[in-house]
């Protein structure tokens, strides 16, 4: 890939579940964009959630980590858990 830039495509959530919509999503950004890449960006503490119960980040960082794994197009970052 040297001499070329890559296209990254950003997609952020809450992901609790992690569904069949947010792949497509992530599956037509790909496709329709033209990237490289489509980066997961797991919602630590999702600030619209308000009251909602959240399911613990490390559950469903593990979900998407599974996902990620099976399909090279996408890439768990777990940027948001490393921010304090």
């Amino acid at each position: 890939m040297k001499g070329r830039t890559r296209r990254l495509g950003v997609l952020g959530g809450t992901f609790d579940p992690l569904h069949y919509a947010h792949l497509r999503i992530a599956e037509e950004s790909y496709e329709r964009l033209g990237l490289d890449r489509v980066l997961l960006v797991l919602a630590a503490s999702p600030p619209h959630k308000g009251t909602v119960e959240v399911t613990p980040f490390q559950t469903r960082w593990e979900m998407l980590e599974a996902v990620c794994r099976t399909n090279p197009r996408l890439e768990a970052i777990d940027l948001e858990i490393k921010r304090q």
